[in-house]
């Protein structure tokens, strides 16, 4: 419990030892600074007990530009419930603490979100929890206001020239932010955020940026005296006020100096704390430490985490996904005006390495714009299936909503077909954790590459050579998992491009039997833009969609085909042997037979049009020695289908191997039956995945 009693001893023995001067003979900034330091050694016990309790436990970080923390003084006696004895004490010692009042606030901040900032690290305090507050420390702050002939003037507002007793200098914390224009060193000043009757004191950490090389010594002799400090000034202006005037491009640069020192040099505090306790392990990263924006000031801190993490060795996928877990964002306004916007090409005159990482993962738009297009574009497609377009109009029509497929007849089997089935009897999913030399072959998921690339990596040298080996390329969604250069490609923005381009390298240089998996005319991301040009399938509610909510490509479209041609004719010249097709006919389930309208109509042509589009496909393909596979049910196979256009004849002539789902063969769920060609004897290893 600490005493007003002690607190009044320790000043007057730090006003002797400094000043030589009694308590009543003090000066307002001589008597804040010693009551300042003597609550510092009172509370120091305590801060460091709360400091390392708090690097035992998940914790929160709150990155802020501004913290309007107010007088010290007041704010922190008040909380320890020792305001009025300091006073009455003071009092009986001649001394009134309202002089106090003509001491500067730290400038620190400037109004409502700098106020919101320490009003946050102190409840966070008072409610014991694990929060620490990260900003710069300003040498003057914005300004301070004075009144000359009625008209305001600004003037430096230079609030540490008479000390500062409630920061302490942690040089042993320092770290290094590498910037374009010269690295610099931040140097962490932590001050004590006491909660209000408790005995946790959490920390505000503070970074003012100092020269890595402080004074040339040599140009200094050689009378360049301007240059022999140019670096060191250089450095502390990024700390020296705060929003400095960035009317010129020159301000503007110094600003997204600021930010990008506020964002690095926090982030890797923070990794250096986890670091102590879990090593280069970083699994446990989103789990032990969450961070909060206070508006649009810090954001680079989430591209600088990615940064940060990949040089550590994290596949770009995780560390995004890590960023996606860790960050949260606080915004003030949604006025633009107030909502900050940086050039990428100034990004890059600080950052380069942030510039980079920015457009990757695709980041150009303010982030509540992203998300209100997000919930509206969900909204729109969710309507889809009720639209109805007539002469009047568009309207809703919540009645359609689905079809009745009971009147379709399949299609007769085909006796002059036959098709043998080949498959690993009772296989099951693949289970990574088992000897590779027990498998028939490995699937790479998307899934898995997002999640886990090193582990991938890990099994792929693990595996023989020869070994048939299935990625993932391209989703149901449309999205491209790695770099296509195709005109419309979208590719994916949770997926680690050039660690996914290294797999396939690597798949070559050890001879698998490369097989990329591809989803066709199920896709949503090509021509969405383009419904008016006829890419995708109609029905008689408008835009048709699966069960799954997806749309699909018509196959009856010259640029579809082209479309699929050219994404299989790319995959081969990247060195696959085999492209599976996934969803390459019409929809054969739910609402399959309202495509395009009237279905005994549509069902006709169905076959022809499926069969122009294998056709195209497979033409495509004649300059390689490339195989050609396509997934479909053993309905389908067997010829009992008559949705989806595909037929044991086209199956026969286009297909060099088949893959069943497993569930339709009566094979068990997690189980493929590889079908091939009785027409022709295939060489290469047979794949048996899941």
């Amino acid at each position: 419990m600490i005493q007003a009693k002690a607190i009044l001893r320790d000043a007057e023995r730090i006003l002797l030892a400094k000043h030589q001067v009694s308590l009543d003979e003090a000066t307002a900034p001589m008597l804040s600074d010693a009551l300042g330091e003597a609550a510092m050694l009172a509370i120091g016990p305590e801060w460091t007990k709360t400091t390392r309790a708090f690097q035992k436990t998940r914790q929160a970080h709150y990155l802020s530009a501004e913290y309007l923390i107010g007088r010290m003084v007041y704010a922190n006696f008040y909380n320890l419930g020792i305001l009025d004895d300091v006073r009455a004490l003071l009092s009986r010692k001649g001394v009134d603490m309202a002089v106090l009042e003509d001491i500067e606030d730290a400038a620190l901040g400037n109004g409502g979100l700098g106020r919101l900032a320490a009003c946050f690290l102190d409840s966070a305090a008072s409610l014991d929890l694990p929060l620490t507050g990260y900003g710069l420390r300003y040498r003057y702050g914005l300004f301070k206001q004075v009144l000359e002939d009625g008209m305001q003037k600004e003037i430096p507002d230079d609030w540490t020239r008479f000390g500062d007793p409630w920061s302490v200098r942690r040089e042993e914390l320092a770290v290094v932010v590498p910037m374009a224009t010269g690295d610099v060193r931040a140097v962490p000043y932590d001050m004590p955020v006491i909660g209000y009757h408790t005995d946790t004191i959490g920390t505000l950490r503070l970074w003012q940026t100092e020269s890595l090389h402080e004074f040339d010594f040599a140009l200094f002799n050689d009378y360049k005296y301007a240059e022999a400090c140019a670096d060191k000034n250089r450095a502390e202006d990024i700390t020296k006020c705060l929003y400095p005037n960035d009317w010129n491009i020159e301000g503007k640069r110094l600003r997204l100096k600021q930010q990008y020192v506020l964002s690095s040099a926090s982030l890797q505090d923070i990794l250096r704390q986890y670091e102590a306790r879990h090593g280069k392990n970083y699994r446990m990263l989103p789990r032990e430490h969450a961070l909060q924006l206070n508006d649009t000031h810090p954001v680079l801190a989430i591209p600088e985490l990615i940064r940060l993490l990949t040089a550590r060795g994290v596949s770009f996928a995780c560390a995004a996904r890590y960023a996606r877990e860790m960050f949260g964002y606080t915004n003030h306004t949604v006025m633009p005006e107030a909502l900050e916007k940086w050039e990428l090409t100034l990004v890059a005159s600080v950052a380069p390495e942030i510039e980079r990482i920015l457009r990757r993962l695709g980041i150009f738009g303010q982030i509540l714009l992203l998300l209100f297009l997000i919930a509206w574009v969900c909204w729109v497609v969710w309507l889809q299936r009720y639209v109805v377009y007539t002469n009047e109009g568009v309207k809703l029509d919540f009645s359609q909503s689905s079809y009745d497929i009971s009147g379709v007849e399949a299609a007769a089997p085909s006796d002059d077909v036959k098709i043998s089935i080949f498959y690993n009897e009772g296989a099951d999913a693949i289970d990574t954790a088992k000897e590779m030399t027990q498998l028939a072959g490995y699937y790479i998921t998307n899934d898995m590459c997002k999640e886990d690339m090193d582990n991938v990596m890990l099994q792929i040298e693990r595996l023989p050579s020869k070994t048939p080996v299935m990625v993932e390329m391209k989703g149901p969604f449309g999205s491209f998992f790695y770099n296509s250069k195709l005109s419309g490609a979208v590719i994916s923005q949770s997926t680690d491009i050039p660690a996914m381009e290294k797999l396939v390298a690597r798949m070559n240089t050890k001879g698998f039997y490369k097989i990329a998996r591809i989803s066709s005319l199920r896709d949503r991301s090509f021509g969405e833009a383009n419904v008016t040009s006829g890419l995708y399938m109609l029905s008689r509610a408008g835009l048709w969609m699966d069960t799954g909510g997806m749309y699909w490509l018509d196959p009856t479209s010259a640029s579809t085909i082209t479309w699929i041609s050219s994404v299989v004719l790319e995959l081969k010249e990247m060195g696959f042997d085999e492209v599976l097709l996934d969803s390459c006919g019409w929809p054969g389930g739910g609402d399959g037979a309202a495509v395009n309208g009237d279905p005994a109509r549509d069902l006709e042509r169905r076959t022809e049009t499926v069969d122009k589009f294998l056709a195209e496909t497979v033409q495509a393909l004649e300059p390689y020695d490339a195989a050609l596979a396509i997934r479909c049910s053993a309905a389908t196979a067997a010829g009992q289908d008559g949705l989806t256009g595909l037929t044991p004849a086209l199956l026969e002539q286009y297909a060099d191997r088949l893959w069943i789902d497993g569930s339709t063969a009566g094979l068990g769920a997690g189980s493929v039956a590889v079908v091939t060609r009785l027409s022709e004897s295939r060489t290469e290893p047979q794949a048996i995945l899941p």
